[in-house]
């Protein structure tokens, strides 16, 4: 057997090996998310629905349809008995995004309570910069007849542009 042979087999069995390795690794990694998803479907809302958007915003949801399922599930009933009346703008409009995006049957009247004696959405939600972002994505699912959800579109997306200066870090442009 010559040297080019021999290393050659070397090399094919050192990347099986790194191959293998890597299985092991994304199983795992996958196996924590899972966990991660389940832990959060029986505690705190906001936390799950957070990890569904990252999920899906990282593209690996197809590891994860169960899970997401069952998440979503339970959002949409706690939606129709009432439970998250209370919720924070952030947490109504991902609830809101990621249930129409995936095909539930939701009202945007859930909006409402963010609405002051004028039909426009409170000032103090300025402040609350994700929930404004939150709230933009939200309405870009929206229907031709769900007015609530039209003007945030503009005003939410201007607002937000003229924030852009005071954002700092290496992410904004």
């Amino acid at each position: 057997m010559s040297l080019d042979q021999i290393s050659t087999m070397l090399a094919a069995t050192n990347w099986s090996i790194a191959e293998k390795e890597k299985t092991i690794y994304e199983q795992s990694a996958i196996k924590k998310i899972s966990n991660a998803l389940m832990k959060s479907y029986s505690h705190q809302s906001l936390e799950g629905l957070t990890l569904v958007d990252a999920i899906q915003r990282l593209g690996i949801e197809y590891y994860f349809e169960g899970e997401i399922k069952a998440i979503l599930d339970q959002q949409y009933l706690k939606l129709h008995v009432g439970a998250e009346h209370s919720a924070a703008l952030n947490e109504t409009a991902l609830r809101f995004r990621l249930l129409r995006q995936e095909g539930y049957c939701v009202s945007a009247d859930m909006f409402v309570k963010f609405k002051n004696e004028n039909g426009t959405f409170r000032a103090e939600l300025s402040e609350d910069i994700q929930g404004l972002m939150s709230l933009f994505e939200a309405s870009e699912l929206r229907v031709e007849a769900e007015d609530i959800l039209a003007r945030p579109m503009n005003t939410v997306g201007r607002f937000l542009m003229s924030q852009s200066g005071i954002l700092t870090g290496p992410w904004v442009v």
